[in-house]
């Protein structure tokens, strides 16, 4: 799926998917950016199952990842972690052709 910001757009959108690879990616001035998060197949999640929200109005483009819903006593932790990597020279897609060209070798570099 490919989302686009578009500063002249007024109207906001936000999309939240159900990604069990874990990651999104967002491209902009030759940059790639590649958050990375684990994905609990048996863990409910918030908003319709989606564990990666996308947020877009005319200033910006967020990539949010959401862990899964969970009962926490008092005094009790839980953490979600992402991880993070940046790539140069990278340009930004406009066609599947160009994820698979551009994007995907560099996401399978950031797999475990």
């Amino acid at each position: 799926m490919l989302l686009r910001q578009d500063a002249r757009q007024l109207d906001a959108q936000k999309i939240g998917v159900r990604a069990p690879d874990g990651w999104a990616a967002y491209a902009n001035h030759g940059m790639l950016f590649i958050s990375r998060v684990t994905f609990n197949e048996t863990a409910e999640y918030p908003d319709g199952g989606s564990n990666i929200e996308l947020f877009t109005d005319a200033a910006m483009l967020e990539v949010e990842t959401l862990g899964g819903l969970v009962q926490l006593a008092p005094g009790k932790t839980v953490s979600h972690t992402e991880t993070w990597f940046l790539f140069s020279d990278v340009p930004a897609p406009a066609t599947e052709a160009d994820v698979r060209r551009d994007i995907l070798p560099h996401v399978a570099a950031t797999a475990n």
